[in-house]
């Protein structure tokens, strides 16, 4: 399923990164209600990371203002990334592990042990500024000696745009980072 030697992963843009990651075998995945209310959570998440990323003013606009613009977003994310740290401090976050994300598949590079047509419950942790998971839901539809292959089950149109998104953006960012 997965390629996990290029830019691609279930057919889709993909970005690879090293992030705490919890994965539990679940019998089935939860009810609609329940799922309802997972999928509330990570679009919240997901526009909240997509928010951090976007600088929208023009600055040819208000060109006076553009030092003023800089120092303030500077302590913002300064004041989020302090933050962050303590409430991580406060909290367990899991293991990090090695993933390969696109918008319908991770790739988790891990010794983790799991089969073939098992559900499981993704608990990712993509965005340091924001200590809490993207809860996701899969099937394992590959494994080999160090990497899972995992297709995303049951994503809802707002929130696959939102994640298309993240995934572009990071995507971008490495390949800018590799030139």
């Amino acid at each position: 399923m997965s390629n996990r030697r290029n830019d691609t992963l279930g057919g889709t843009l993909s970005f690879t990164a090293s992030c705490p990651l919890h994965l539990e075998v679940i019998a089935d995945y939860p009810a609609a209600s329940d799922l309802q209310v997972h999928y509330a959570a990570n679009d919240k998440l997901l526009k909240a990371s997509n928010a951090l990323q976007e600088h929208m003013i023009d600055t040819e606009d208000y060109a006076e203002l553009a030092p003023e613009f800089a120092r303030l977003d500077n302590k913002v994310n300064m004041i989020l990334e302090l933050l962050s740290l303590v409430i991580a401090e406060q909290i367990q976050l899991p293991p990090s592990h090695t993933v390969q994300m696109s918008a319908v598949a991770l790739a988790v590079h891990s010794s983790l042990s799991f089969s073939p047509g098992e559900k499981v419950s993704i608990g990712i942790y993509f965005e340091p500024t924001i200590p809490r998971p993207l809860q996701l839901f899969g099937e394992v539809m590959a494994v080999d000696e160090w990497v899972t292959d995992i297709k995303l089950d049951s994503i809802p149109a707002s929130m696959a745009e939102a994640l298309e998104k993240l995934v572009f953006r990071r995507h971008r960012r490495e390949v800018a980072a590799r030139s």
